[in-house]
């Protein structure tokens, strides 16, 4: 763990996603690298060293559609530029398509889907210290990866890393400004910064996000339907111990 995601700052922890086809997206996740943890009939529990994903199975799911609020994607922090060479080599070995290679200037990011369309990413800090400021303000940016030096860093992969862990979750939300002043409030996190007039990241403890929030998929769309394919819940570390449901319809758990 790094010290943007240890106690006592509200990090996530685990996310839960219904699933449709469960040996699928089983087989997908751990050729990504994960290790199963638990399986039953009802679900599958992945992760590094520790859980991270757990995989609710009901072939009964419709998967989602229509645009609704949640997730646009869940994003797993690895070490090391050596690790993310590592991973991205593998990925393009089995040919698994990739949908963006980035450098936000805090971190360098892979984009990727799984079978039911969850959004993924992995990305690997760079150090605090060579954050982009201006003005005492971060300024997060996209730009194109420099991938060829990121691929020339990579070892054999043998699967994640044991700390690799969720570095931060990004949601669609049908209004920005509530969603930042809900998620302040409810998980005391800070505005870090506006993305234009319909993205914003939040955190704790000066991270550049725990938590990413966009209104990409339009305004005001409806929350995320609980008997649907996707995303229903994530679990974020904190001293309290209660369950409630956010502005974009989903579970939050809050675990010590």
């Amino acid at each position: 763990m790094n010290k943007y995601h240890q106690s006592p700052l509200a990090y996530i922890s685990n996310i839960t996603l219904n699933v449709h086809n469960p040996k699928k997206m089983v087989d997908f996740y751990t050729l990504l690298g994960m290790r199963i943890f638990s399986q039953t009939k009802d679900e599958t529990v992945l992760g590094s060293a520790i859980p991270l994903l757990t995989l609710k199975h009901d072939q009964t799911y419709p998967l989602e559609t229509k645009p609704t609020q949640g997730l646009y994607h869940v994003a797993y922090l690895v070490p090391s530029r050596e690790a993310l060479g590592s991973i991205l080599k593998h990925l393009i070995t089995l040919k698994i398509p990739l949908q963006g290679l980035s450098d936000h200037g805090v971190s360098e990011a892979i984009y990727l889907a799984d079978p039911e369309g969850n959004g993924i990413e992995i990305y690997a800090d760079r150090p605090s210290m060579l954050w982009p400021y201006e003005n005492k303000k971060l300024t997060m940016v996209t730009e194109m990866m420099r991938y060829q030096e990121v691929l020339a860093l990579a070892k054999p992969f043998t699967g994640l890393l044991n700390e690799t862990i969720i570095g931060h979750l990004h949601l669609h939300v049908g209004n920005l400004k509530d969603a930042v002043q809900y998620y302040q409030d409810h998980l005391g996190y800070q505005l870090m910064q506006y993305y234009g007039d319909s993205a914003a990241f939040l955190s704790t403890g000066g991270y550049h996000h725990h938590l990413g929030l966009n209104t990409w998929r339009g305004l005001q769309i409806a929350k995320k339907n609980p008997k649907t394919t996707g995303i229903v819940s994530f679990k974020v570390k904190n001293k309290l111990s209660a369950m409630f449901q956010d502005i974009a319809g989903l579970n939050i758990q809050f675990i010590d």
